[in-house]
């Protein structure tokens, strides 16, 4: 084994140089969909680094799975088909949706603001709360 070296590092200690893909998000965008859901890529792959997440990445290696790779792919199959599809991802901003409703809710509540007072005061701090992840 070869002596270990340090990262290249630009001016102000950040890693350097910087990634083209800084620059150009679609094309690496467009890279990763290739490595992760090419059939080919799949096949070069391999498990090298676990099971493909894509399932035509798994399909177009369960042919060359031995007997516990069949056996992974069956469950993580059938995991995928009771788990159902992704939830959204919460918009920015927004996470913090249900505490602003609850603050609002409550002070309705203890007789603090009306109903139209307090839905008014929560799309504003929502709108706050977006706006501040601009």
């Amino acid at each position: 084994m070869g002596p270990l070296v340090h990262l290249p590092r630009s001016i102000g200690g950040t890693p350097g140089p910087r990634h083209p893909s800084q620059n150009t998000p679609a094309e690496a965008a467009a890279l990763i969909n290739f490595l992760i859901s090419d059939p080919e890529v799949a096949k070069t792959f391999g498990t090298d680094r676990g099971l493909p997440a894509a399932p035509v990445a798994q399909d177009a290696i369960a042919s060359t799975l031995d007997p516990i790779g069949r056996q992974i792919l069956g469950y993580t199959k059938s995991m995928t088909e009771q788990a159902g599809e992704a939830q959204p991802i919460t918009p920015n901003g927004v996470s913090d949706s249900e505490s602003i409703l609850s603050r609002n809710f409550q002070s309705v509540l203890f007789g603090e603001q009306s109903p139209e007072a307090a839905a008014q005061k929560f799309i504003d701090e929502l709108q706050s709360s977006i706006d501040a992840t601009k």
